[in-house]
């Protein structure tokens, strides 16, 4: 039997009214998953929410559907893959402060419903590599365990252990940056939403993947990409043909797979 992996994520303004409005929702979403045989994570907070789920196609339709019913999340963009078995093992919905916290302790707030970078569709970014445009510097927001799985080639990679580092380190390239074309890129696409907005604040040309790599690959394949892409579920890791990759471990400080279970969608 072959299961639908959808991966979406969205930023609202205005935001959710606070905790008894999500509270509820919490519950619906959770009741709705339930019955329907759904797994995997969503996380909400006021700023929106961000997901992977998966589920017998027919479904995983049904409940797209539900989601497109909540007026906040009308115009949700879905990715989606076809996989064989669950990578998930449990059905979660998860309040938060924040759906990406961003600088140290998460104290720098962004909205990116109203300013975010620019966004390049995957076939245009592709355009750009192709033509070896020296202006076009591409950066990987990721974390490192999650670069070690694959990324464009001659992309930046400053080493980050968490995505709330990343001001920090921006800060420390800005220099090289400016005057430049901008490119970040992650999975799914949330954290360069607040990447890019933070390098856009700091003066620099941001642009952003739109749909990040996962839709790349969609769209264009693995051109000017090395390796595979790790995806924070089961699956570990998935090729530019969205296929799922075996590896022995997901994570370089020995934790095990089951640490995937669970662990906030798209990384922090």
């Amino acid at each position: 039997m072959n299961y639908l992996v959808v991966a979406f994520y969205k930023f609202i303004n205005p935001h959710f009214s606070g905790e008894n409005e999500l509270e509820t929702l919490r519950g619906q979403l959770k009741e709705k998953m339930l019955a329907l045989g759904i797994r995997g994570t969503i996380l909400l907070a006021n700023e929106g929410i961000n997901s992977t789920v998966v589920g017998e196609e027919p479904k995983m339709r049904e409940f797209m559907a539900f989601l497109r019913n909540i007026p906040q999340f009308s115009d949700l963009h879905f990715k989606e893959s076809l996989v064989d078995h669950i990578p998930f093992k449990r059905t979660l919905v998860k309040l938060k402060k924040s759906l990406i916290p961003f600088g140290k302790d998460g104290e720098i707030e962004l909205n990116p419903a109203v300013k975010t970078g620019k966004y390049v569709k995957p076939e245009e970014l592709k355009r750009w590599l192709d033509q070896k445009d020296p202006n076009v510097v591409l950066v990987d927001t990721r974390n490192d365990y999650e670069i070690k799985k694959g990324t464009f080639t001659g992309a930046h990679d400053w080493n980050l252990r968490h995505f709330r580092d990343f001001p920090n380190e921006l800060q420390k390239h800005k220099a090289e940056l400016e005057g430049k074309k901008v490119v970040m890129f992650c999975t799914g696409g949330i954290r360069c939403e607040k990447a890019t907005a933070y390098a856009a604040d700091q003066g620099i040309d941001a642009y952003q993947i739109d749909g990040g790599i996962l839709q790349y690959f969609e769209d264009v394949g693995g051109a000017h990409y090395q390796g595979d892409c790790f995806v924070f579920d089961y699956r570990i890791a998935v090729d530019p043909q969205l296929k799922p990759v075996k590896y022995e471990t997901a994570f370089p400080d020995g934790r095990p797979i089951d640490a995937l279970d669970g662990h906030d969608v798209d990384g922090e």
